[in-house]
């Protein structure tokens, strides 16, 4: 049981390794991929999410910043626009829930982002807006590895600089994404450590700010945290399922799909379409954000913006998806304890072994079985927590650990014949 217990544990830290293997990602997007077939081509609560949140889109309202340092990004969201949007939405504070404002502005160069900031400085007073830092990472991509292997980009405290914004600390935290080699988006994690700080990312800010619990510090090598008044523990690294992607959002309104995107050139045009909207559908999230042109991400398979990322992150705390059940570790626990005695104690197995079956090739099939169950047990523990549990924890490093595990048990047990 103890050993057991401990590889519970090793499960949840392996999943802080700074690699992600191919056939994880893989397997995720055929085992959704086959979910979505099952359902006719459905998502399960697309329809639900897909009317909860409306986008807006500031692909069209980028202007050239003539005062970006050489070397940088020259584009910058109209301040105008923004301005004019933000300030209808503070007048309407009741008919939504939240906003996530993904555009970082350094610092206030204009009387225009002096009024940004009192606006948005209101907003965070009423727990209604979360804004963006800025992370800039430098990396070096590992090359030469097995092709099994798809190394992450490597993110030290040494090479990451941390960027506030010119609203403030209060309600703001970075959308930081871990990323392969190849910027494919797959696990995130909520609290996460820039310059030797934790700090809350945006999408855990966003679901405080909408669910009124307040999450703290992440324990146990950061693998967990905790809600105030909540006892229970939720996962602080996770595989969120892709539920909205970029072909959800809808600018016009159609028989078969409401509109749930704008463009913030329009809505800076036409307010009154912004206060109808929110006050005919009451309880909007919305994400503020470039969706079409420079911030995109691959994601299992699919181009994906920034903001929708952010989106799916946070459906996942909504519908707490990344709390860990009580029955969950109870049946890892029976079942590593099941394959630590086979470990252990393959006597049992080796009797079982000499059993004869009449059929020869039933017979064969049988004790192969016998020979690799603690293998087979361990595929059926990772099925299992997939598809009932609704946990991605694949068990491949597990697998490694058991092989050479018994590897060492047999070596040692000939040793003491010898």
């Amino acid at each position: 049981m103890l050993h057991s217990l401990w590889m519970v544990l090793l499960v949840f830290i392996l999943q802080k390794l700074p690699v992600i293997f191919n056939y994880e990602v893989n397997l995720t997007h055929n085992l959704w991929e086959t979910e979505f077939y099952a359902r006719f081509g459905k998502v399960k609560d697309h329809d639900k999410f897909a009317q909860k949140f409306f986008f807006v889109n500031t692909a069209r309202s980028f202007e050239i910043d003539d005062e970006a340092p050489s070397g940088t990004a020259n584009l910058r969201t109209n301040r105008e626009q923004l301005l004019s949007v933000l300030k209808s939405l503070n007048a309407n504070k009741n008919d939504f829930e939240v906003i996530f404002l993904d555009i970082f502005v350094p610092e206030a160069s204009s009387e225009t982002d002096e009024e940004l900031q009192k606006v948005v400085a209101e907003l965070k007073q009423h727990k209604k807006i979360v804004t963006v830092t800025h992370v800039v990472n430098y990396y070096e991509p590992m090359s030469n590895l097995p092709s099994l292997v798809q190394s992450i980009k490597f993110h030290s405290n040494d090479y990451t600089l941390y960027e506030g914004n010119a609203f403030g600390d209060s309600l703001s935290g970075p959308a930081y994404y871990p990323l392969s080699n190849s910027d494919a988006f797959f696990k995130f994690t909520y609290n996460v450590r820039i310059e030797d700080e934790l700090r809350k990312q945006a999408p855990l800010l966003l679901y405080e700010c909408i669910s009124d619990k307040t999450a703290k510090n992440p324990f146990l090598f950061g693998l967990f945290y905790k809600y105030n008044g909540d006892g229970r523990f939720y996962q602080n690294i996770y595989i969120p399922k892709i539920i909205l992607n970029n072909n959800d959002l809808h600018y016009f309104k159609t028989e078969e799909f409401a509109q749930n995107a704008e463009f913030l050139s329009e809505l800076a045009v036409d307010e009154e379409f912004l206060q109808d909207k929110l006050s005919r559908e009451p309880g909007k999230i919305i994400f503020i954000g470039d969706l079409s042109f420079g911030d995109i991400h691959y994601a299992k398979g699919a181009r994906i913006s920034g903001s929708l990322l952010v989106a799916n992150t946070m459906i996942a705390l909504m519908e707490a998806h990344n709390r860990i059940s009580i029955l969950y570790l109870i049946f890892l626990v029976l079942a590593f304890a099941v394959i630590s005695y086979f470990t252990f104690w393959p006597k049992m197995l080796k009797k079982e072994n000499q059993r004869k079956i009449r059929f020869r090739r039933l017979n064969s099939v049988y004790r192969y079985m016998i020979s690799k169950s603690n293998y087979l047990i361990l595929l059926a523990t990772s099925l299992i927590g997939i598809f009932i549990f609704k946990q991605y924890i694949f068990l491949f490093f597990i697998l490694i650990y058991i092989f050479l595990l018994n590897k060492t048990i047999g070596f040692l047990d000939r040793k003491k014949q010898v």
